[in-house]
């Protein structure tokens, strides 16, 4: 099997204390790959890096360069399309399609970020006869990014990418069930010759430390979670000593309604897309059914159409009807 490494200060390293844990594809519970499980210590180190980057290069103040090295890694993302879409979907399980999809989309935010990127402009006032008042916009420094599983790419852009285009370093902590893709993600970014070592760091871990080292290092200057709302208040907590900037997204609830004259046809097939798009993992997820007249119907109709689907590596499963509130 080979290793996924953490990579951090522009190359590929092993943890600290020489750990490795498995990846394994969900729907047949069979080993895939190792992949380094860091700890408190991989990310103390990765922290410094990004601090240093940060304080000691010029990337900052280089909006050119930015724009160039994000539009590299789109490009770069879109070579290695078809290996981190294999990838995702052996790890995670969404149906191969989706797994596209989300490189795809990951690749276009990139490029709409690097746009972004040579776009941040300040202001000027005259406040009152010849007083002028300015305001200018800079990084904030070291920004700490926490990715979930269940959209491990786009979501990972999506904070990734601005924290770029501002000028910030970042320190990833990837998910661990899906370690081989987000390895494959940053296998594409250290292929962009221009951006300098340690602007961009990532580890994966199974436990937190890791993570609560992000969230409590003075060198971090802001953090970016997406996760469940019950961890999200803990950050909010472990944050505050030192006033942490902090953008979290956390849970949601997605009821959906159909009422007695609902044309079942029509409403079924989407009830059932927005349960099961992405596997169901995702927060905006159909989670609960509030129906009223037809039950029988709607529940038989629930229960049968996604009778045979196609996951996985391809294989034919039996779905378990799913459950009809109301």
């Amino acid at each position: 099997m080979h290793k996924a490494d953490s990579w951090i200060d522009g190359e590929w390293r092993a943890s600290k204390s020489g750990s490795y844990a498995e990846s394994v594809n969900p729907a047949d519970g069979r080993p895939l790959e190792y992949f380094a499980d860091a700890n408190r210590d991989d990310a103390k180190v990765a922290i410094s890096t990004a601090r240093r980057s940060f304080e000691a290069s010029t990337w900052a103040q280089s909006p050119r360069l930015r724009a160039k090295t994000i539009l590299d890694f789109a490009d770069r993302l879109d070579a290695r399309a078809p290996e981190i879409s294999e990838l995702l979907t052996l790890e995670h399980g969404k149906p191969i399609l989706q797994s596209r999809m989300e490189v795809a989309l990951s690749a276009a935010e990139l490029r709409f970020y690097a746009g972004l990127a040579r776009n941040v402009f300040g202001r000027v006032m005259e406040i009152e006869p010849d007083n002028y008042s300015m305001l200018t916009s800079e990084p904030m420094g070291v920004a700490g990014i926490i990715v979930p599983w269940n959209a491990p790419i786009i979501l990972l852009i999506r904070s990734l990418a601005p924290a770029m285009a501002a000028g910030c370093t970042s320190v990833v902590k990837a998910a661990p069930q899906t370690a081989l893709a987000n390895a494959a993600v940053f296998a594409a970014l250290s292929e962009v010759d221009d951006l300098p070592a340690g602007v961009v760091n990532m580890f994966a871990e199974t436990g937190n430390e890791g993570a609560k080292e992000l969230v409590s290092s003075t060198d971090v200057d802001v953090i970016s979670y997406t996760g469940s709302t019950e961890v999200g208040k803990q950050i909010m907590r472990a944050g505050a000593d030192n006033m942490k900037r902090m953008n979290l997204e956390l849970g949601g609830s997605a009821p959906c309604l159909i009422f007695p004259d609902a044309d079942l046809e029509k409403a079924v097939p989407s009830l059932i897309f927005a349960g099961l798009f992405i596997s169901g993992q995702q927060c905006v997820a159909a989670q609960d059914r509030i129906r009223r007249g037809k039950k029988a119907t709607c529940a038989k109709q629930i229960g049968h159409r996604p009778g045979r689907r196609q996951v996985g590596q391809g294989r034919l499963l039996r779905c378990t009807p799913l459950p009809c509130q109301h």
